[in-house]
């Protein structure tokens, strides 16, 4: 029989790891604005950021993904023209769909300046924003072309030089003493360099590119659009959950709630890193096995997934629940510690969301994305209808709190629909296990912190040491995890 774990542990490598640290960088990047700029001013530039990534979907209208798809089949089929029409087809639409869209922007930034940012200086950075976006347009087209050659060193690649020239060109302009306007100018240069780095790269895998004639007809523009269009609302699901937190913290608060908002969430979504390897895994996994009718396999490995998940995600999104003022103070600075309450929510709710990105992996896998896209967009509609009566209220602590529950309403939808396909049973006993022992480690916590004669470092070290402690005791002395389970699981993947 296949090892299906080396084969699906080995899998996509390289995208995972550039992946990873694509996110640290960017991660980096904030801690950085974030320390330089203050809570207000960098509230404002993600505030920008969330509003244009919002209307991002009316620039692209699934055109990446059609991009990706028909290029592998005119390579297949050695339609070269067709090819390099599909390119030229791809990046002309995105461009003018994108110029018109930021080109509004622009037109009205006054107005978004003063009424929604509450900042008429802050149209200047509008405009100069809406430009980097129109330039990412070449870039953006060029990685969906590398995946589609199936060349994944460059298109995973793509994010990480994206991300380190974004950090140096911006760090080099605070330096220089500019403020909110570093990192958009930092963005728009970045974006215009992408090109003269990754184009040659496109001429090296496609050589014919630069003297094959492209086939520009109507027929296989529609062919793009049919296929690209029902994408879109898949993606419009993605923009409500990504976006319209801080677009409406924005309108309706203040920017400095959006700024601490801003750096809770992404570090809580460090978890969601943890979920991704676990996602790379389990979809080509799936896909097999549910080929060859192996429903019995794909159900067990299912469980062990989930098991195996929370063991690696809950030491984590615990040291988050228990020390969020700690944890942001020491990244971002003593000002941001206000966001503790929301990082405290979050950990709960990302914590269920690794859950859900096993379902939803595993129904495509299966060949069911239109259910995942069917259940992303009935999250994503709950997730707004929340946010709109939660923070105008409860600020951002109603957004983490909208972000909980539209997580956990994911995961009971996603669990209702695989369970039609699939036998499955889910692992209550560890969750069980996995509960009391943060119980206990909490508890202990808290008593560790009434603790008046050790200072704040020694406690955060005393309660990692003892909770590491009773965390492995509970694991090894209910069998949850094994030595035996590590061992045979090291041998297969090695």
């Amino acid at each position: 029989m296949p090892n299906y774990t080396r084969r699906a542990v080995r899998g996509a490598g390289i995208v995972f790891i550039m992946m990873v640290l694509s996110y640290f960088l960017g991660y980096l990047f904030r801690l950085i604005l974030a320390r330089e700029l203050g809570v207000a001013s960098y509230g404002l530039v993600y505030g920008i950021i969330a509003l244009f990534g919002f209307f991002s979907i009316f620039m692209d209208l699934g055109l990446n993904s059609a991009l990706v798809k028909y290029i592998a089949e005119f390579k297949a089929q050695n339609k070269l023209e067709e090819l390099k029409g599909s390119i030229l087809i791809v990046f002309l639409s995105k461009l003018l769909l994108t110029v018109l869209t930021c080109g509004i922007l622009i037109l009205f930034s006054d107005k978004i300046a003063s009424d929604y940012l509450n900042t008429p200086q802050a149209s200047i950075l509008i405009k100069i924003y809406g430009i980097a976006i129109i330039f990412s347009v070449i870039s953006s087209t060029l990685r969906s072309s590398f995946r589609g050659f199936q060349s994944m060193k460059y298109y995973s690649s793509t994010d990480f030089i994206k991300s380190v020239l974004a950090l140096t060109i911006t760090f080099f302009l605070l330096m220089l003493g500019f403020k909110e306007i570093a990192p958009i100018l930092g963005f728009t240069l970045t974006f215009a360099i992408l090109p003269l780095i990754y184009f040659p790269l496109l001429t090296k895998i496609f050589p014919e590119f630069i003297h094959v004639k492209a086939e520009l007809s109507k027929s296989l523009a529609k062919k793009l659009f049919t296929f690209g269009i029902p994408v879109v609302f898949t993606g419009l699901a993605g923009m409500i959950f990504g976006y319209t937190d801080t677009i409406l913290l924005t309108y309706f608060r203040t920017l400095k709630e959006v700024g601490l908002y801003n750096v809770a969430l992404p570090t809580m979504k460090v978890i969601s890193v943890i979920g991704v390897a676990f996602t790379s895994i389990l979809f080509p996994l799936s896909s097999e096995l549910w080929a060859k009718k192996r429903k019995d396999q794909l159900g067990k490995g299912l469980g062990m997934l989930y098991k195996y998940a929370l063991i690696l995600v809950f030491p984590l999104a615990l040291l988050m629940f228990l020390f969020p003022e700690i944890i942001l103070g020491i990244l971002f600075g003593g000002e941001f510690k206000a966001a503790g309450g929301v990082l405290r929510i979050l950990a709960i709710g990302y914590l269920i969301n690794t859950l859900s990105g096993v379902n939803n992996t595993t129904l495509s896998g299966i060949g069911k994305p239109k259910e995942v896209s069917k259940i992303m967009f009935s999250g994503a509609c709950m997730n707004l209808i929340l946010n709109l009566i939660l923070i105008p209220f409860y600020g951002m602590e109603g957004a983490a709190i909208s972000t909980t529950i539209s997580f956990l309403f994911l995961f009971i939808l996603s669990t209702l629909k695989i369970k039609k396909d699939i036998f499955f049973t889910l692992p209550l006993k560890s969750f069980s296990i996995l509960a009391m022992s943060g119980i206990l480690i909490a508890s202990l916590t808290y008593l560790i912190k009434s603790l008046d004669f050790l200072d704040i470092w020694s406690k955060l070290i005393l309660t990692i040491i003892i909770g590491t402690s009773i965390y492995l005791i509970f694991l090894v002395g209910t069998k949850t995890l094994t030595l035996k389970e590590i061992k045979n699981i090291w041998d297969r993947v090695k």
